[in-house]
């Protein structure tokens, strides 16, 4: 658990990590957005700067001290305009119409293709009218020089006013001289021009044009007055005001950045979101975690079958051994006298003896399949019905010590492709299954039929069954059913594994269903036939057990 707080706890600062490593970035995109929307504003007051200079410069205000010894007809910067239309590199503000006030005089005179209404008169009065004292200075902002930039609201948009005062000589009176116009009436001309100038630096920008770049939107107060060709609204945008902060205007320029182009602003690139690599490493580690939980509880338990089978086979190797004991004790000490006892001595001795080489060859076969496939004994058509009967009345006496009788079912045609020690070592670990699962004066039946292509042969007992769902969990080594574990009888728990494994070495398969009688029936199934009528000698043989004890 502490590993798996200490993995979430590092995932979590890499994704804070990586997410302010992101905002940082978004905001360095946006303050090149915001120096470029600035730019572009200097840009359109430049250029407002060019077209008013152009049209004054007609009333001989290029004097340093901006004097004029007569007051000029308007007429003199409509001619004005009409040249700077006519000029490619100079602005085209398209006037409205144009203006001069006389400030000793009050007087207000307008000439142009549009007429001020009364209101726009009284508004453009109040808004370029000086202090006696102080006629010229107190106006609005200083633009430039001698420029003034004076806004105020209008229907169609907010109206603009570039003006400049002329100091009066020889007797002739001060005078502002000036024009209106709107963003509107020469956007699509200054505008565009305005967006192809370099708004970044060319270090940054890296020769992308600025209308693959960038999205500009301007405003006339609430109009959008002009929009590029890509007006989208993006979250690395800026803005800045159209003519500074130091004009009461609403008019303002939106320059965007383009998502797909904000990497190429950025050392690196943009940062890409980490959550999905980070989400994917948390996960693989609660993985490992998992995994490494479940193995070490799979350790403990196969340490906890191992002592279980360690007690198991030391029980099974006792009680034989325990019996070999006393009856090799009693011969010693001559306490069998009789030849008849003395003969079931010897009898016991041996069928334990037997007992234990088949409990280390099932102990030493597991041994060997769980390290390696070994090859198996080459197969050889054998007839089934005496290696059956030979291995059941061998088996017989274990079968008594627990009060077992062993009855046949034997078809004598059959024969099947095995080696006999290998299908001995089979029957007997499912005869002493049975025996040990099989209630006193109970009958194990031990038969063989054929099926299809096909011979099965069979051990049924009278015990309590297997379930139907541990049916094929009883094959896994060590296994038990529960209701085994604290039972009397007792087991390694490999028995049924080798069978099944030394059926599969011979093309075969192994399963368990219920009796025709109750309890279990233990299934073989083999790749066999039927045993010719008449076999040339030595074509079809059979070994008895005692000729090839231990070739297994």
């Amino acid at each position: 658990m502490l590993a798996l707080f200490a993995t979430v706890a590092l995932t979590a600062q890499a994704w804070l990590a990586a997410r302010a490593q992101r905002t940082a970035a978004e905001a360095a995109v946006r303050d090149y957005a915001r120096f470029a929307a600035n730019n572009y504003a200097m840009d359109t007051q430049r250029s407002l700067r060019q077209s008013a200079l152009a049209i004054f410069s007609w009333l001989g205000g290029k004097s340093s001290r901006l004097e004029a010894d007569s007051l000029f007809d308007l007429r003199v910067l409509q001619d004005a305009a009409d040249d700077v239309k006519h000029c490619e590199c100079m602005w085209d503000p398209k006037p409205q119409y144009f203006f001069r006030y006389v400030p000793s005089t009050n007087e207000l005179k307008t000439a142009g293709r549009i007429t001020p209404s009364a209101m726009e008169l009284g508004v453009l009065r109040d808004s370029i009218k000086g202090e006696p004292s102080m006629p010229l200075f107190d106006a609005p902002r200083v633009l430039r020089g001698a420029f003034y930039l004076v806004t105020f609201p209008d229907s169609s948009g907010e109206k603009i006013l570039l003006l400049t005062a002329l100091h009066g000589v020889r007797g002739a009176p001060d005078a502002m001289y000036g024009f209106a116009t709107t963003l509107s009436s020469f956007a699509p001309q200054t505008f565009g021009m305005i967006t192809k100038m370099p708004l970044l630096p060319p270090s940054l920008t890296k020769g992308v044009p600025n209308d693959s770049l960038f999205s500009v939107k301007v405003w006339d107060g609430h109009h959008l007055a002009w929009q590029s060709r890509w007006a989208k609204d993006t979250v690395y945008a800026g803005i800045s005001s159209l003519w500074g902060d130091g004009v009461d205007s609403k008019s303002r320029v939106q320059v965007a950045i383009l998502p797909e182009m904000a990497s190429r602003l950025l050392i690196g690139g943009m940062p890409r979101s980490r959550a999905p690599l980070l989400i994917a490493l948390c996960v693989l580690t609660c993985a490992l975690l998992l995994s490494a939980y479940i193995l070490t509880r799979r350790a403990q338990e196969l340490a906890a079958i191992r002592d279980d089978f360690t007690s198991s086979v030391s029980h099974e190797l006792r009680t034989p051994l325990a019996e070999i004991m006393v009856y090799a004790e009693m011969l010693q000490l001559g306490r069998v006298p009789a030849p008849d006892e003395r003969s079931h001595a010897i009898a016991v001795i041996v069928r334990e003896a037997r007992h234990l080489t088949h409990l280390i060859d099932n102990v030493l076969l597991f041994s060997r399949a769980s390290r390696e496939q070994p090859t198996p004994p080459p197969a050889q058509l054998l007839p089934l019905a005496p290696l059956i009967r030979e291995v059941a009345h061998t088996f017989a006496p274990l079968a008594r010590q627990h009060g077992i009788s062993i009855c046949e079912n034997l078809d004598e045609s059959l024969a099947a492709a095995i080696s006999a020690p290998v299908l001995r070592h089979a029957l007997v670990n499912l005869l002493d299954n049975a025996a040990k699962y099989s209630p006193a004066s109970s009958v194990v039946t031990v038969g063989s039929a054929r099926h299809g292509g096909c011979v099965r042969i069979w051990v049924d007992d009278q015990g309590p069954g297997v379930p139907e769902a541990d049916r094929e969990r009883i094959w896994e080594p060590y296994v038990r059913l529960a209701r085994d574990v604290r039972s009397s009888s007792t087991g390694s728990g490999i028995g049924l594994s080798v069978v099944r494994h030394l059926a599969e070495r011979y093309d075969g398969r192994a399963w368990v269903e219920e009796a025709p009688n109750g309890g279990a029936r233990f299934v073989i199934e083999l790749v066999g036939g039927t045993v010719p009528s008449e076999t040339s000698a030595g074509a079809l043989t059979y070994t008895p057990a005692s000729a090839v004890h231990g070739a297994f």
